[in-house]
């Protein structure tokens, strides 16, 4: 009976030591802004991979136009990067995807996002004199993906984009 007993016990222990410490699953708090830029957590969870650790890295040119960067690592890896640019007047998502070399996209709400397997692109006003420019293009991509994320990404960088551009310093 003992035996019986020590081998339950035994067999709990396993299968609790396996969903709990095998290390799967997000075991790292979403942040509520990456680089400096509030987001909607939820929208940032369901593309990042599992893992222990998140942290993030940002970075620029010097300079003009201003190239800015964000890069999201779990466990080390490059999960999402984002880039954003000063443009010209007129620019435009499909612009901004083929100056990535991304040339199979499709336009989201009626040309506002340029949207890909493993990623998407915006274009917001923002007139700067200083960056020469007219407007801000942000691209995000995933790095590893499974299948088509181009939809979740779009969600994701339209929360993205609103609170990217209350960090920029427009002038209209």
């Amino acid at each position: 009976m003992k035996r019986q007993v020590g081998v339950g016990i035994a067999i709990m222990l396993f299968l609790v030591c396996e969903s709990g410490c095998s290390g799967k699953g997000k075991n790292y708090e979403v942040p509520a802004a990456i680089c400096g830029i509030s987001i909607e957590r939820s929208t940032l969870k369901q593309l990042l991979p599992d893992g222990d650790k998140l942290r993030t890295v940002s970075d620029h040119t010097a300079r003009v136009p201003e190239h800015r960067f964000c890069d999201v690592y779990v466990d080390d890896h490059t999960a999402l990067s984002t880039e954003g640019v000063w443009e010209k007047a007129g620019f435009t998502a499909q612009q901004a995807a083929k100056d990535k070399l991304i040339f199979q996209t499709r336009s989201e709400k009626g040309g506002k996002y340029a949207v890909w397997e493993y990623g998407a692109a915006t274009v917001i006003d923002c007139a700067n004199v200083k960056q020469k420019a007219a407007r801000f293009s942000i691209e995000v991509e995933l790095v590893d993906h499974e299948g088509d994320k181009g939809e979740k990404i779009a969600k994701f960088l339209s929360g993205f984009a609103a609170g990217y551009k209350k960090t920029l310093p427009c002038e209209n």
